[in-house]
């Protein structure tokens, strides 16, 4: 799993290096989409193979993190299960934005392009819109998401890209992550006039910190060259 989300992170910094106009979160309206591109099949063509690798990178990671899984038990709750499973939200989010685009691209090649030329598209769409599905299915039914993201259900036949009708039914679906309430007031104080501060509770309040954070950087070093050395391998 280490070495699978490594990879899905450098495939991402090296999608977002040839194409510096994609945000962080992939987010843009259609017309910066086609901006993008500058509307020119060739550059639509391209952009779709590196879409269909950014994808398969991030299908690769949820086989392996819900094949780790016992998806019959509960353990979606529990410390373990949930440090596997949170790095899947911001794949939720990556996949919904790639899937989206994808269709909506595989569109305008199909009106420009012969459908031969295109058939290798068309199968590799196919493939992954069917584990794509059947990653919302399975995150869907966790309790672990239930509260943290809201995951739209894909339809139950794929986008038939033959079929121009096709393209005018189609309603993109956006992943909702919902947003913690803000709290504008801060809850007011009492003061005291008499400093009743014990000295030496602090300085060994402060010694107990500086221990504490020597522990927690030691750790983070330690977590770095475990990472490190996974990678190597």
């Amino acid at each position: 799993m280490i070495r699978l989300y490594t990879a899905l992170l450098i495939n991402k910094l090296e999608f977002h290096r040839r194409n510096p106009r994609f945000p962080g979160h992939l987010g843009v309206t259609a017309d910066e989409l086609e901006s993008i591109a500058g509307n020119d099949i060739n550059n639509y063509f391209e952009m779709t193979i590196e879409m269909f690798d950014y994808l398969d990178h991030v299908l690769d990671l949820q086989e392996a993190v819900l094949g780790s899984l016992n998806m019959a038990r509960s353990n979606s709750m529990t410390s373990a299960g949930q440090c596997r499973l949170s790095p899947l939200i911001p794949c939720i989010q990556d996949a919904s934005k790639l899937y989206d685009y994808c269709v909506k691209i595989m569109f305008k090649l199909h009106m420009a392009l012969p459908p031969d030329l295109l058939a290798g598209h068309r199968d590799r769409f196919m493939k992954q819109f069917k584990s794509l599905k059947k990653f919302y299915e399975n995150t869907s039914n966790l309790q672990y998401f239930k509260d943290l993201i809201a995951i739209p259900p894909l339809p139950d036949k794929p986008p038939n890209f033959l079929i121009m009708g096709d393209f005018r039914t189609y309603v993109t679906q956006e992943v909702v992550v919902p947003q913690e309430p803000e709290h504008d007031d801060e809850p007011i104080t009492e003061g005291s006039l008499i400093d009743t501060t014990d000295d030496s509770a602090v300085e060994n309040h402060s010694a107990s910190n500086v221990s504490l954070s020597s522990v927690a950087h030691q750790e983070i070093i330690n977590e770095r060259e475990f990472l490190r050395a996974q990678c190597m391998k």
